[in-house]
């Protein structure tokens, strides 16, 4: 399922690229990067369990949690920006859980609630799970983060990058919906006005 498998490559890039920002101007390697890796997990649990309790109509669900990972995307490549063109802004511990909450939380957060929201309209509709296509997105996901990370002009431009790709991806996966035949009502369903013939006076 490929907008699952760009979820996962959009959340993984969004993981990878915070971890190699934070690091980078943080001091204590393996402590910083225990919370960070710590965060990220906690992170795409919260936005699962969110999506497991959601708004029951899922075409509308699936349509908010789309705008609101993009959202979480675009604000992670704002503030990229800011931080790439702002000298010391990463040295202090209020810019560093700014910098955390943006470009990490916020976007893992986001994934996990459009994963699992995609996962409930796939078993309402008794499809495949979004599981592994996510898990091979998020594989994909960091091999780009990492072969890419240094050599982008900008942080900024692989947050872009996701951004362009899950607009697609979620154009996408509008249409396969639009394109799913409703289902029959049942003859139990049927209104009495259908049901039982009106009797003349």
């Amino acid at each position: 399922m490929l907008p699952a498998f760009v979820v996962g490559l959009a959340l993984a890039v969004a993981g990878e690229t915070a971890v190699g920002l934070l690091l980078y101007t943080g001091p204590g390697f393996l402590r910083s990067l225990t919370v960070l890796l710590g965060v990220e997990a906690l992170a795409l649990g919260l936005g699962l369990v969110v999506a497991s309790s959601g708004d029951p109509d899922l075409p509308r669900a699936l349509r908010q949690r789309w705008i609101l990972t993009l959202l979480a995307f675009l604000s992670a490549a704002v503030w990229s920006v800011v931080w790439s063109l702002v000298d010391g802004l990463g040295d202090g511990a209020v810019e560093q859980g700014i910098g955390l909450a943006v470009l990490a939380v916020l976007p893992i957060f986001s994934s996990g609630v459009m994963l699992g929201t995609m996962q409930r309209a796939e078993r309402e509709h008794g499809s495949a799970s979004v599981g592994a296509p996510a898990a091979l997105g998020a594989a994909a996901g960091f091999v780009v983060a990492g072969a890419f990370l240094v050599k982008a002009p900008t942080p900024a431009s692989l947050f872009l990058v996701c951004l362009i790709f899950l607009s697609a991806a979620a154009l996408l996966h509008g249409a396969h919906d639009e394109d799913e035949p409703p289902e029959a009502a049942s003859p139990d369903e049927a209104s009495p006005e259908e049901g039982f013939p009106e009797r003349s006076p």
